[in-house]
């Protein structure tokens, strides 16, 4: 609102001094006393211009703007006195008049000071706290995060961002999210959301603001590119409002798309906000290493724009300890990556006899061997070798292979199978979240399968439902990654060399009759240890809190900040 009102005058003053014969007093705007003043040879143009600077004066500080953003505002609105002035010289028998510029200066100078001193007399006085809205509930921050995906989109990073904005809104945080249409991982806008355009709703306590985007119907690095890309533009939308508005405590930037961090830099440096970027992906690594982007220009590019946002970030996080390495080995951060892993809720997703599956929904028996993927379908798991290795297995009439997912790899997928006519594989689109527990107990083998050339660069997300669920995971990783040190130490999954058919069809061949229990129960344990929401999401709102500098969170979440602390710190002990 005060935004409108300083705009307003601002044209209002343009308008005024642009009229020929110009008397002040003649517009009934300002008091007798006000434009006997106004009108006065030496000061003509100074009384609306005071009127700016106090308006000016009280949205900088209104929303806690540093000294330096009142000198830079005082010099734009000098710009517009000078814009006022040059003016005059298209206008009959008029000319720029430097007494007028200068009066019209020192008027908008005292109108900021009188502001400024005002607000340095309440803090001395003690009493600014009674008319500032800020101090009313000091267990507040207000936080904006930006990224593509949000909930309610079922896998990958929009599942997290989701579960974090609501977690944040349920522990007393306003939150603001500036995100994109939900459209994965089926590449393809949910129909809840068509044909909606640039709208605001509520999410579960967060507000969020959605963007329209182009979805490419086929995924390949250009229209990904473009797709990302359509997806900033369109959000300058709400950048645009959230210039003018208070300002947040804290920006949260998830990543990829790696680029989105532009835009919150330029907003952390402009009003002094911490910015935490949370790296789900290394994309420009994983696109240079799958061979998605071949061009080295581009890539140098790409990676300068990604050590800028990097090297400007108050945090950088990541979700493993491989992935961690990875962001340290770029040189550019100023300080620690921070270990930020994904999560699972326990009591949401859990261990379920086999009666309780969806074997009967989907028509099959208790006997039958069941091999499952479920997630995302894209390049970086290179799923061909699920269909290559079904094919070994077509003289099993009870092992049957369950792929659950969307993504730009499906279509091609379901092609290759049809090719080789497969009677023992079968796709199936994702299943809602109050089901995955059910849709996980229906597995006897659970398939989490990356490229060697991701390795490090990507933590399959899948894989935290699966240990919540007590499942067996057969996991393809290159020894010496995190994912492969995690499975192995703790003896919770099956281990095959990554993109070798034979090894997937000769694991599958020597676990399918065996008993598994033991990865199960070690899956478990370590999910409800190490993968627990409530204690990992407490641990980040503490760090959160340390980096904005103020108290801001309840006595019930400080201390389940201070136990989640206190786990973390022996599970990494250990």
């Amino acid at each position: 609102m005060l935004f409108i009102v300083i705009w307003a005058n601002v044209v209002s003053i343009i308008y005024l001094s642009w009229m020929p014969g110009l008397t002040v007093g003649t517009h009934g705007l300002l008091p007798v006393w006000l434009t006997r003043w106004a009108s006065a040879e030496s000061m003509m143009n100074a009384a609306l211009f005071v009127f700016l600077g106090l308006f000016s004066g009280l949205w900088l500080d209104r929303t806690h703007q540093p000294t330096h953003r009142w000198v830079i505002t005082w010099l734009g609105l000098v710009g517009v006195i000078l814009l006022t002035e040059t003016g005059q010289l298209v206008l009959l028998n008029r000319y720029f008049d430097w007494g007028h510029s200068l009066s019209a200066a020192f008027g908008t100078l005292g109108g900021m000071l009188c502001m400024g001193l005002g607000r340095w007399g309440l803090k001395k006085a003690g009493i600014r706290k009674v008319f500032d809205r800020s101090h009313k509930n000091t267990q507040r921050m207000r936080i904006l995060i930006y990224g593509i995906n949000y909930s309610p989109e079922l896998t990958g990073i929009g599942k997290y961002t989701g579960e974090m904005g609501a977690w944040l809104a349920k522990h007393n945080q306003e939150v603001d999210v500036i995100t994109a249409h939900p459209y994965y991982p089926e590449w393809a806008i949910h129909a809840s959301h068509k044909n909606k355009g640039w709208h605001t709703e509520q999410v579960e306590g967060a507000r969020v603001h959605r963007c329209p985007l182009y979805v490419p119907k086929k995924v390949t690095s250009l229209t990904r590119i473009l797709h990302e890309f359509s997806f900033v533009a369109s959000s300058l939308v709400y950048w645009f409002r959230v210039l003018f508005r208070k300002r947040y405590d804290a920006v949260i930037c998830l990543s990829p798309p790696f680029h989105l961090g532009v835009i919150p830099v330029l907003y952390s440096k402009l009003f002094n906000v911490p910015l935490w970027c949370h790296i789900q992906d290394l994309q420009i690594d994983m696109a240079k290493d799958l061979g998605m982007i071949k061009n080295k220009r581009f890539l140098d590019i790409m990676f300068k724009v990604e050590a800028f946002i990097l090297k400007n970030s108050t945090v950088v996080s990541t979700i493993s300890e491989g992935m961690v390495r990875k962001v340290i080995q770029k040189n550019v951060l100023q300080s620690d990556c921070v270990l930020f892993p994904n999560w699972v809720d326990g009591e949401s997703v859990k261990p379920l006899p086999r009666a309780k599956s969806l074997r009967s929904e989907l028509g099959l028996k208790d006997s039958d061997k069941v091999i499952l993927y479920a997630g995302s379908l894209g390049e970086k798991q290179g799923l061909e070798i699920i269909i290559e290795a079904a094919r070994s297995f077509t003289s099993s009439p009870d092992v049957k292979f369950l792929i659950f997912g969307s993504g730009g790899g499906k279509d091609k997928l379901m092609a290759l199978a049809q090719s080789y006519g497969l009677p023992n594989i079968s796709f199936y689109p994702l299943q809602p979240y109050e089901k995955l527990s059910a849709l996980l107990a229906t597995a006897d083998i659970h398939l989490v399968l990356q490229k060697k050339s991701a390795s490090d660069l990507v933590l399959p997300s899948k894989l935290t439902g699966i240990l919540a669920a007590g499942g067996c995971a057969l996991v393809s990783a290159v020894p010496g990654t995190t994912l492969h040190d995690i499975v192995s130490k703790n003896n919770m999954g099956i281990l095959i060399e990554p993109e070798s058919v034979e090894a997937l069809k000769r694991a599958i061949n020597e676990n399918i009759a065996t008993d598994l229990t033991v990865y199960r129960m070690n899956a478990r344990r370590y999910a409800e240890k190490n993968l627990d929401k409530e204690n990992t999401l407490s641990t980040f709102l503490k760090q959160l809190v340390e980096v904005v500098g103020d108290p801001y969170t309840d006595s019930a979440v400080e201390e389940r900040m201070v136990l989640a602390d206190t786990d973390r710190r022996v599970n990494v002990g250990k």
